[in-house]
């Protein structure tokens, strides 16, 4: 079954992107869409092509993407939803080290 990623790239899912971009050659077809629900409009359309459909995002987007994800699902489609997180806290705070006590 060829595969047909489409994606609105925002990080870290942009990697998924980047990646399978470079997959032409072995069937691997990719879109950049607009919006996150654009690109789970997209795969959705793909599976209803005969493609395995997928997308992917880092978390707020899997609400927007709830509606598509029903319809795939009420259709009985195949379609890949990937939700890429960032691994620790989302603002970019970490523990800084304690200074060692004598």
């Amino acid at each position: 079954m060829p595969l047909f990623y489409a994606s609105y790239p925002i990080t870290p899912a942009s990697d998924l992107l980047h990646e399978l971009s470079r997959l032409n050659a072995l069937g691997v077809f990719t879109m950049q869409a607009e919006d996150e629900i654009a690109a789970a409009n997209i795969a959705l359309g793909a599976a209803f092509g005969g493609h395995l459909g997928v997308t992917a995002t880092s978390g707020p987007g899997m609400d927007l993407k709830a509606e598509t994800i029903g319809l795939a699902v009420a259709l009985e489609l195949p379609m890949v939803v990937f939700d890429v997180q960032r691994a620790g806290p989302s603002t970019g705070c970490r523990r800084r080290p304690r200074p060692p006590t004598c």
